[in-house]
């Protein structure tokens, strides 16, 4: 049997697979369809030959659907299907439009189905994939990444220590009402300003993480303050300070020289737990903090007192990059809460004694924290006769005693007078610890 060609795009043949194999597409032609001259809408539709001298031919069924002409395929001929298999499938498929069915729809719709089905499980994949804490990251490296160090240090430590229990779980798993029992614990546990603070980090993460189409909503958005703050005007009494100087020497090593050393230099807790030993001028008589972690963004050079230096003195003295109160494995110092307990509790152990050597009853370990040790300091400075702002820049404060245009022009930095003070409150301190019983006495808890 000849090769069969169709004269137009399409022409009617009997098709078997005797001439399937026969037909033809006219050369110069994309295609050229042959339907069943006995199945309705039954045909194959015959491609160019190929170098090797075969013509691709699948089969397909035509119907009309409304005014829609629809043609669903059925599969190649020879490597799938026989002509006979492609009729009985044709056949079935004229039943459906008999029954007034539309095959080509439906299996459309079918697909365009498992495609959103398809995305849908990776949307969801990659939503519980983005966890809490990578948010915390892209907002760390992306949104903070101009920020100062200290900055960007203390608002994501704060945000993954309040948010622990849900760092791994996924970002937009975390609800209002979640978001709200966090912050009561926080405030339970560690004070109303912590609480806040939590707050207002964690609520600025998800801020960005909604601008940055990581995700919806922000659960922190409209929750009212845990706490009310309070402004603190706490000043340590003499015996106070004697008697937590005298409960660091019951402390750990790295312990104790933090606490000594941030009490002696009345600087922030986390610019002393981050100081490392290349700030410290050769003969430890200062310490430079540099610009990127000092809380304001500015240089601050630190004098230091002779018992400052002897705080150092006890330390081993590491690399230039090395902490000075680094933990073992180069950690760094960070459970300031923990310390400040282990403080309190060794204050208690030492109160019954004292107070039976000294006829009295005992008190409670009186209410304070570290940041006491500034206000205490510049309070005792003052009282030694002092100026304020030779106060205000020893604690690196950017505005205080002068202000205004004479804040514009004043940019002396009152080197001599800082050193004089810190090495007055160096004795204070040391005399205090000497010569005071470490009794606790002042406000109780």
């Amino acid at each position: 049997m000849g090769s069969l060609v169709a004269e137009n795009v399409w022409c009617s043949v009997k098709l078997t697979d005797a001439t399937v194999r026969n037909l033809r597409c006219p050369e110069g032609k994309k295609d050229a369809l042959f339907f069943d001259e006995t199945l309705k809408g039954f045909g194959v539709r015959v491609m160019p030959d190929q170098p090797d001298g075969r013509a691709r031919k699948v089969f397909l069924v035509q119907y009309r659907a409304g005014a829609k002409v629809r043609r669903e395929p059925l599969g190649e001929w020879g490597s799938e299907l026989t002509t006979a298999q492609a009729r009985r499938k044709a056949e079935a498929l004229r039943g459906q439009v008999r029954d007034r069915r539309d095959p080509v729809a439906e299996r459309r719709a079918t697909t365009a189905a498992a495609r959103a089905a398809e995305a849908d499980a990776k949307r969801l994949a990659a939503i519980d994939a983005f966890t809490l804490e990578k948010l915390v990251m892209a907002w760390e490296t992306r949104a903070l990444s101009q920020r100062r160090d200290s900055y960007r240090k203390e608002a994501t430590d704060r945000v993954r220590q309040g948010l622990e229990g849900w760092l791994q779980k996924p970002a937009v798993a975390l609800s209002r009402g979640d978001a709200a029992t966090l912050l009561q614990a926080a405030a339970e546990e560690r004070g109303p300003i912590a609480a806040n603070r939590l707050m207002a980090y964690a609520r600025a993460c998800y801020g960005w993480g909604i601008k940055a189409e990581l995700v919806a909503t922000n659960p922190f958005s409209g929750l009212a303050a845990p706490g009310r703050e309070v402004a603190r005007d706490r000043v340590l009494s003499t015996e106070e300070v004697a008697a937590i100087w005298a409960a660091c020497a019951k402390l750990g090593q790295v312990h104790r020289a933090f606490v000594r050393f941030l009490m002696l230099t009345l600087q922030r807790r986390n610019e002393v737990a981050g100081a490392v030993w290349g700030e410290f001028a050769a003969e430890m008589s200062t310490w430079t903090i540099p610009a990127e972690r000092a809380k304001n963004g500015r240089a601050h050079l630190v004098h230091l007192p002779p018992a400052a230096r002897a705080v150092l003195d006890e330390l081993s003295r590491g690399k230039p990059a090395a902490l000075v109160f680094g933990l073992p494995g180069g950690r760094r110092l960070s459970a300031f809460s923990a310390i400040k307990r282990a403080i309190d509790a060794k204050m208690v152990e030492a109160e019954p004694e004292a107070a039976k050597e000294e006829g009295r009853d005992a008190v409670k370990v009186p209410a304070w924290t570290f940041h006491d040790f500034r206000r205490t300091g510049v309070t005792v400075l003052a009282g030694l006769g002092y100026a304020p702002h030779v106060c205000d820049r020893l604690l690196n404060h950017v505005s205080g005693a002068i202000q205004g245009v004479a804040a514009v022009y004043q940019r002396a930095e009152f080197l001599a007078e800082r050193k004089a003070a810190i090495e007055a409150w160096g004795e204070w301190v040391t005399q205090g610890a000497e010569t005071v019983p470490p009794a606790v006495t002042g406000p109780l808890l």
